[in-house]
Parts: structure tokens; sequence; C-alpha cells
């Protein structure tokens, strides 16, 4: 039973990024859901290289890396993220730096886009 249920969360697993009027919600499966007011936001970049470096709380699976990361270039950050796709958006807010990514680079791509627009 728990091997079943450990080969379904390794597989499995969603990050839903929606963009309402005046915050940003990241539901992902197996982690802590966020809402990120815009008024907080300090900055908001893309990137294709970045190392999320190690986890020091979360989870990490097949699919999704979610959780409380440790890099050198942010030191602690929280990251939801599909392992897959190598390209992330980086916002950093007044209560810390928050990582997300879409299934993949086109989506993460267009999610930063909306997410700069929201910003003007």
């Amino acid at each position: 039973m728990v091997f079943c249920i450990v080969g379904i969360i390794l597989v499995t697993g969603e990050v839903k990024v929606k963009l309402n009027d005046n915050k940003i919600k990241i539901a992902a499966s197996y982690w802590k859901d966020q809402t990120i007011a815009y008024k907080d936001i300090q900055s908001v970049t893309y990137s294709e290289d970045l190392s999320i470096g190690r986890r020091t709380n979360g989870v990490g699976s097949l699919r999704l890396n979610e959780g409380h990361f440790n890099n050198n270039l942010f030191g602690d950050y929280i990251l939801y993220s599909y392992t897959k796709c190598k390209s992330y958006i980086v916002i950093k807010t007044n209560s810390g730096i928050f990582v997300v990514n879409g299934k993949s680079s086109e989506d993460t791509k267009k999610l930063y886009e909306e997410i700069i627009e929201k910003l003007k």
C-alpha cells in the first residue's frame, strides 16, 4: 500500500498559477498553496539557467519539485516547479522569493508575460 501511494506521488501532481485582479494564486498538489499580492512584488524575472540548489523541506518527485529550497543566488526560497521544464519565473516579494514554472518553457514564458502585464 505504501509503495503504491509513493509511486503515485512520484509521477502525479500539478502546479496551477492563477492571476486575479490583485494577486497571484499558486496551488500545488503536494505543498502549501501561496497567494502573492501584486503590491508586495518587488521584481519578476524570467530565467533559463537557474540552478535550483537543494531542497531543504518539501517534495521532490519525477514530476514536481515543491517546497523550500536553497541556492547560491537566493539563499532560502520557495519553489513550485515541474522537473522537466528548465525555465523559471522568479518573483521577489516583501516576504521572500518564489520561483515557479509551467509544464514547458512556452507555458512558462507565456505566464511570465501575463504577470508582467498584470503588474503594469
